[in-house]
């Protein structure tokens, strides 16, 4: 049996060298001015949204 299929074998190959990602930013002016103006999104929405 396998017994011990819990325990975290070390990393090895192409994604042992991770790297952590950027936090969502908030999408740029144009962008959203362009969503507001040109498609008339609700200003108060478009500004939570992240990228």
């Amino acid at each position: 049996m396998f017994w011990g299929f819990w325990k975290k074998k070390p990393a090895t190959g192409a994604r042992s060298n991770t790297e952590k990602l950027h936090r969502p930013q908030d999408i740029p002016q144009a962008v959203g001015r362009d969503l507001i103006v040109n498609m008339h999104k609700d200003p108060d929405w478009i500004w939570h949204l992240k990228c």
